[in-house]
C-alpha cells in the first residue's frame, strides 16, 4: 500500500503574514462600523427632537402659546423649581404617567419626587450621550430641600429649551429672548411673538451628558462656581442661555465657542462628530456645525430681533 503524504503544515512566516491581512482588513473595517452606528444613533437622535417639536405645536394648539422652560417658586425651604418643559410636554409624549406623578411646589431631587423623576423617557435620550437613563447624583449645592452633599436619584435629559442669548444685548440691555421662557415667574411665548419666523428660530437642541460636565473634548471639565447638578434631570433645569465661551470651555464670555464648547447650559452640545442637532420651531431638525458663528447663533436663539437670516450663515 501507497502511504499517503501528510499535508505540510503552515510556516510561521506564512502564519504571520495571515494575521497581519486579518488585522489590516479589521482596521479598515471597524471604523466603517462605527460610523454606521454613530449615523444611527444621530438619526435616533433627529427623530427625538421632530417629537419633541412635535409635542411642542400639540401643546400650543391646545394651550395657545409654547410652554415655560421652568417654572420658579419661592418657598421656606428657597426657590423651587416646581415644573419644566420636560414636565409640560410629558402628556403630549405619551407620557402623562410622568406628569400625574409629579408632585409640584418640590423640587426634582426631593423625596416627594422620587417616583416621578426617576422615570426614564427614551425620547428625552441620546444615543449617542454617555449619560445614564437613571443614576445616582450627588447634589454640589443647596437645592431647595436637597443640601450639598446629599445623594438623589433621578432619570437624564440630554436637549434643552432655548431660552435667550446673551452674546449681542438689544438696546434696553436685557438679553434677547428666546421662545421657551426660563425667567422665574415668566410668560410663556405667543405664536405672533415669533416675529424672526419659525423656520428661523431654534425651539430645543442637544445639551447632552448632563449632569457631568463636559468639555469641547468631550472629557468631564470642573469650573468653580457652576453648580451643575441641578440641570440634566427630568423636571430640572435644561435650558441654554446663549453666550460666547473661549475654546476650552472654561470661561464664560471669553470667546466665540457656542457649540460643543461645554454643556453647562450656555451654549448647544452634542456627542456626535463635527456638531449638534436643533430644533427650530417649524417642527424641522437642523444639524449644526461646531464651526457656527456666534452672531448666527444668536441670530438663531433669539425669536424677535429682526435679524435676517442667509445661505451662507449656515
Amino acid at each position: 500500500m501507497k502511504r499517503r503524504n501528510a499535508r505540510p503544515a503552515f510556516t510561521l512566516i506564512e502564519l504571520l503574514v495571515v494575521i497581519a491581512i486579518i488585522a489590516v482588513l479589521v482596521s479598515l473595517l471597524l471604523p466603517a462600523v462605527q460610523a454606521a452606528r454613530e449615523a444611527a444613533r444621530r438619526s435616533q437622535c433627529v427623530n427625538n427632537l421632530k417629537q419633541i417639536g412635535l409635542a411642542l405645536h400639540g401643546y400650543l394648539d391646545t394651550n395657545g402659546t409654547f410652554c415655560l422652560g421652568q417654572f420658579v417658586t419661592t418657598t421656606p425651604r428657597g426657590q423651587v423649581n416646581i415644573s419644566s418643559w420636560t414636565l409640560g410636554l410629558a402628556p403630549y409624549l405619551e407620557q402623562k404617567a410622568l406628569f400625574d406623578s409629579w408632585n409640584f411646589g418640590f423640587n426634582f431631587a426631593e423625596p416627594k419626587n422620587t417616583t416621578g423623576s426617576q422615570i426614564a423617557v427614551g425620547v428625552y435620550h441620546c444615543p449617542s450621550s454617555p449619560s445614564p437613563a437613571v443614576a445616582d447624583f450627588t447634589a454640589t449645592y443647596d437645592m431647595a430641600g436637597v443640601t450639598t452633599g446629599s445623594k438623589f436619584r433621578s432619570a437624564s435629559v440630554d436637549y434643552a429649551a432655548s431660552a435667550n442669548s446673551t452674546i449681542i444685548l438689544d438696546s434696553a440691555g436685557a438679553a434677547a429672548h428666546g421662545v421657551i421662557s426660563y425667567t422665574v415667574g415668566g410668560n410663556p411665548a405667543t405664536f405672533a411673538a415669533v416675529t424672526d419666523g419659525l423656520s428661523n428660530t431654534i425651539s430645543f437642541l442637544e445639551m447632552a451628558g448632563g449632569p457631568t460636565l463636559y468639555g469641547p473634548k468631550r472629557t468631564p471639565i470642573n469650573i468653580a462656581g457652576l453648580p451643575w447638578t441641578a440641570m440634566g434631570h427630568v423636571g430640572g433645569i435644561n435650558r441654554i442661555s446663549l453666550r460666547g465661551w473661549s475654546y476650552d470651555g472654561l470661561v464664560q464670555y471669553g470667546g466665540n465657542c457656542v457649540v460643543n464648547c461645554n454643556n453647562g447650559g450656555g451654549s448647544l452640545y452634542g456627542f456626535h462628530p463635527g456638531g449638534a442637532n436643533v430644533a427650530l420651531c417649524d417642527g424641522s431638525v437642523r444639524f449644526l456645525k461646531q464651526t457656527i458663528a456666534a452672531t448666527t447663533m444668536h441670530k438663531l436663539v433669539s425669536r424677535a430681533q429682526g435679524e435676517i437670516l442667509s445661505a451662507d450663515d449656515l
